[in-house]
């Protein structure tokens, strides 16, 4: 954790990406009474504790983990951001940021640095302007639903509304539950419904809506990548009692990531993500082992499921491998 210069020289190292993404990636919770860059905040779950925030940058080729940092605070800026981008050293990052980080100020800073956004906004938002599902006139299909879109400027930015009309029906049947239930009141239905089945882009990119689309959704991707893993590795609480052994451990979680998301996106590659996750193949494989015979390494018994695994996977880990 205290060896920053070579962190930064093996983020260097793996970086094979023409362009990047940054993300504000989540919140970390600590105990710590040693770190400063401690404050306290909600997350999403409405949970009230000292933190601090990760930035991410990510090949948008490569599909693949490049950059990460530590941000003091629990509300990242644009100027911080821009600050690890600067120190990153990677070329054509696009900030793709979640209904939190958008703001007037944010945004100006970000033109003001040439820095390309792709910022998603809140539902409530008053420059947003909603109209009946009959309004949008143009789709595309993403993921085997349709999403209807529309476009127009604000400010001189462009703002995409996108329309899912199934999710538009389910958030409505939702809310119309709770109307009986009392939770919610009827005559609100009429401002809201537009709303429904929505999601805003904000960007001052030239990309089509769709591409916009399928951007933002690899961050969405992303985030459930990585929200495995922290599941996985109870990542999100640490004991931590310095910034350099909280900067060491986010280094091996960053390297855990790494590993991780390879994996995927070689089983997504063999068309496996039906039958095998991820802690399927790194629990199947734990199972092979390398023994020390008379000095010499050699492979151990391989079991019958991870070898037939291995060969779905087609890795090459023994030169036995199918014999």
């Amino acid at each position: 954790g205290t060896d920053w210069d070579t962190q930064r020289g093996f983020f260097k190292h793996i970086a094979k990406s023409n362009s990047y993404m940054a993300i504000d990636l989540t919140q970390f919770f600590s105990d710590s009474q040693n770190i400063s860059w401690l404050e306290k905040g909600y997350n999403a779950q409405g949970i009230w504790h000292e933190q601090l925030q990760l930035l991410l940058l990510w090949g948008i080729e490569t599909r693949l983990p490049a950059f990460l940092k530590l941000l003091p605070g629990t509300i990242p800026s644009a100027r911080t951001i821009m600050n690890t981008v600067r120190e990153s050293h990677l070329k054509n990052v696009i900030l793709i940021g979640d209904k939190g980080f958008f703001s007037e100020d944010n945004v100006d800073e970000l033109e003001k640095n040439q820095t390309h956004y792709l910022l998603a906004l809140k539902r409530d938002l008053p420059f947003l302007q909603y109209r009946s599902q009959s309004q949008y006139r143009n789709y595309f299909i993403y993921r085997k639903r349709v999403q209807w879109w529309r476009e127009y400027e604000w400010k001189g930015r462009r703002v995409i509304l996108y329309l899912d009309k199934g999710m538009a029906a389910e958030e409505e049947a939702i809310f119309l539950r709770k109307v009986e239930e009392g939770v919610e009141k009827k005559s609100r239905l009429s401002r809201l419904k537009n709303r429904f089945g929505t999601l805003a882009l904000v960007t001052d990119l030239g990309l089509s809506p769709q591409e916009l689309y399928e951007l933002y959704r690899q961050r969405r991707d992303i985030e459930a990548a990585f929200d495995a893993l922290k599941n996985t590795l109870e990542a999100d609480k640490t004991w931590m009692q310095s910034r350099e052994s909280m900067q060491g451990y986010f280094f091996l979680m960053f390297i855990a990531l790494y590993i991780y998301q390879y994996i995927l996106d070689h089983l997504r590659r063999k068309k496996l993500l039906n039958n095998y996750s991820v802690h399927d193949v790194l629990w199947e494989l734990s199972k092979v082992y390398m023994i020390n015979v008379d000095d010499q390494m050699i492979m151990g018994e391989v079991p019958k499921v991870a070898r037939k695994l291995i060969e779905k996977l087609e890795i090459p880990i023994t030169k036995k491998l199918g014999s």
